[in-house]
């Protein structure tokens, strides 16, 4: 499978799913391996495709 195919079927699954937990149980990988995968779609795309999000720490 291409890489340029798991990054968008990572990105299909996380929002289908409603989070990257959920999409990483989907597809039956780590949800550190979905994250990597969105990262190297945004850098493929130069531009995020989720809005990030800043959590103060606790």
């Amino acid at each position: 499978m291409s890489d340029r195919f798991e990054a968008l079927q990572a990105l299909v699954t996380v929002v289908s799913e409603g989070g990257f937990s959920a999409g990483a149980k989907r597809l039956g990988i780590a949800k550190s391996a979905v994250s990597r995968r969105i990262r190297d779609l945004e850098d493929r795309l130069e531009r995020y495709v989720f809005k990030p999000v800043h959590i103060p720490p606790l």
